[in-house]
């Protein structure tokens, strides 16, 4: 089991997707370049542990918002790192290294996703190109 600040190597992590057009494209049912943005307060991006929380309980959570699923190799690829942080959640994790304007990378990560959940229907569709 993790403890508080490991570093996390392996699996997937699920990232919330608001109910709006400047995180989701709707005619293309895509993801934007903002749900790989760090809140303003933030020094690292917030996800979930996909081992660790499944996605109805995060629609339970909140209603309304989509998800994506990334890998975590794919995310160590562009040299980013994530670490447990428990302590917002039992399966919390932060990213690092997003903090910025990290504009080409946020774009690539988008084309990187593994499934997506549309925002407001939390629909499962298919990445573009899979």
């Amino acid at each position: 089991m993790s403890t508080v600040r490991d570093e996390i190597t392996s699996g997937t992590l699920f990232r919330r997707i608001p109910n709006d057009h400047a995180h989701w494209v709707f005619e293309e049912d895509r993801p934007t370049k903002y749900n790989f943005t760090p809140e303003t307060s933030d020094d690292f991006l917030s996800m979930h542990r996909s081992d660790m929380i499944h996605p109805d309980a995060i629609f339970a959570m909140f209603p309304g918002f989509g998800l994506l699923e990334i890998d975590i190799e794919v995310l160590l690829e562009f040299g980013l790192r994530v670490t447990y942080q428990p302590e917002e959640g039992r399966d919390h994790v932060a990213v690092w290294g997003l903090k910025g304007n990290k504009n080409p990378l946020r774009r690539e990560l988008c084309k990187r996703v593994l499934r997506l959940w549309e925002p407001g229907t939390q629909a499962l569709v298919l990445p573009k190109g899979r």
